[in-house]
């Protein structure tokens, strides 16, 4: 048996209506459940990299300045663009959280040749 044009064009339709259909309905469930989690996540991703910026900020003397805090504020907004799906920045924040970790474990180890000698 063959599917006449009209049939095929009805079958398309369908499919199409569908997808706006479970569109519609993932977006009124992210509305319902994750509204308010998204803001209070926005805000604590604003709060997390002005604090990132205080601890790296090299207008600051270099006691003031902390890698490793800022490491963690890095990680922590990385955790928060990966539950909110955002995965390459998230990656890209985690790699930097990283780096400054690395950076201030590198400098302990300096600290700790220096004293031992």
């Amino acid at each position: 048996m063959f599917r006449d044009d009209n049939t095929m064009q009805t079958s398309v339709e369908l499919t199409k209506m569908y997808k706006v259909f479970e569109n519609l309905i993932q977006d009124r469930d992210f509305q319902k459940n994750s509204f308010l989690n998204k803001k209070a996540d926005a805000l604590a991703v604003i709060t997390l990299a002005k604090t990132c910026n205080m601890y790296e900020d090299e207008s600051r003397p270099e006691e003031e300045r902390n890698p490793l805090a800022a490491s963690v504020c890095y990680a922590n907004i990385a955790n928060l663009q990966l539950k909110n799906a955002r995965y390459e920045i998230a990656y890209s924040n985690y790699t930097k959280a990283i780096e400054l970790g690395e950076q201030q474990l590198r400098q302990y180890l300096d600290d700790i040749n220096v004293l031992t000698q």
